[in-house]
């Protein structure tokens, strides 16, 4: 049986980008699951039929299904995305109800309080849903530049390698070596 996870995001990079970070992720973690067959294992869901899993057509969805999101979180007022977070948590669970999990990808853009918000959304599902926030602080890119391991004195040169767990983003090294000449 393939695991089903959701994924909501502002750009398709950032899609692409976390899902390959998420199954580097996956693959470390989870005993059972095996890179050379991932793709039979997992399923990564980036649209509900015509509509993508956009921040900007999440609103759109709700709307269309008669989902609300309103009211605060656990007596408190909602912080910056915390109810659109709410929003995007009930439009997944109502299009894919079989779901092994959520992930939320959002540039924080000046608003300190943006992870506050979508903590708050994660935590009113907690125990129903496993829900991860990736909150891109500077740029997406920066998620980029972290995974990335060099291959070779070449790559080397390019920087300091990252800590131990470091994530990495080519998915083929022999591909990339290739490409590389290294």
């Amino acid at each position: 049986m393939s695991l089903q996870f959701a994924v909501v995001y502002e750009a398709r990079a950032d899609f692409q980008i976390a899902t390959e970070l998420a199954d580097r992720v996956l693959v470390e973690s989870v005993d059972w699951l095996d890179d050379e067959i991932l793709e039979s294992q997992r399923f990564w869901e980036h649209q509900a039929g015509e509509t993508a899993l956009a921040w900007r057509s999440i609103r759109t969805a709700a709307t269309n299904l008669g989902i609300r999101a309103s009211g605060h979180f656990d007596g408190q007022p909602g912080k910056a995305d915390a109810l659109a977070a709410r929003r995007a948590i009930r439009v997944l669970r109502h299009k894919f109800p079989d779901l092994a999990g959520v992930i939320l990808i959002r540039d924080q853009d000046d608003q300190p309080n943006r992870r506050a918000g979508l903590e708050q959304a994660r935590k009113e599902v907690s125990g129903q849903i496993p829900v991860v926030i990736g909150l891109a602080v500077d740029e997406r890119e920066s998620w980029v530049v972290r995974g990335f391991e060099p291959l070779g004195v070449d790559e080397e040169a390019l920087g300091r390698r990252p800590g131990p767990r470091a994530l990495v983003l080519d998915r083929d090294p022999a591909e990339r070596r290739a490409r590389t000449g290294s």
